[in-house]
């Protein structure tokens, strides 16, 4: 393995393309990873709890051999005051175990998928599209280009420090 190796515990396309475009000199390695939260996790912890422990995992699989970075990806519903909205919890964990969450930007869930999906506890039942990359269809802003910018912009401050 590469000293330029990061694992992802995720074997999503969508994910494992949105590393490498961010990483294009580095080997991507995606790896069965579960996040252990609710298919669709709701609200900023469960959310980042998923991400952790699917970059957990990867780490762990790869410990013993040459890593760069693991990282875990996870998307969530977090209700803000202007709605639902959607977004990813990224969490980065470095060669020596240090780690840092960064979050993709939000996307707006339309109220008729909202009140589709959650339950009358206010809990989901289901995720809140059924498609791979509702994303787009909103925004005009593929699922894999908002992770791909929320992992460049975190790569350019630790490189240039912007």
């Amino acid at each position: 393995m590469s000293s330029q190796t990061i694992i992802v515990g995720s074997q999503s396309p969508i994910k494992i393309n949105a590393i490498k475009d961010a990483f294009r000199s580095f080997t991507v390695i995606g790896v069965n990873c579960n996040s252990s939260v609710h298919e669709q996790p709701v609200g900023l912890e469960e959310t980042e709890k998923g991400a952790r422990h699917r970059a957990k995992c990867a780490f762990d699989s790869f410990k013993n051999m040459n890593l760069y970075y693991a990282i875990g990806i996870e998307n969530g519903m977090v209700s803000t005051e202007n709605g639902w909205v959607d977004l990813a919890a990224i969490v980065i964990i470095d060669h020596s175990g240090k780690e840092t969450t960064l979050w993709s930007e939000e996307i707006k869930i339309p109220e008729e998928a909202v009140r589709s999906c959650m339950n009358a506890n206010g809990r989901e039942f289901r995720n809140w599209s059924p498609l791979k990359d509702p994303h787009f269809e909103i925004s005009g802003k593929s699922r894999q280009n908002i992770l791909s910018d929320a992992l460049k912009k975190w790569k350019n401050k630790q490189v240039w420090g912007l």
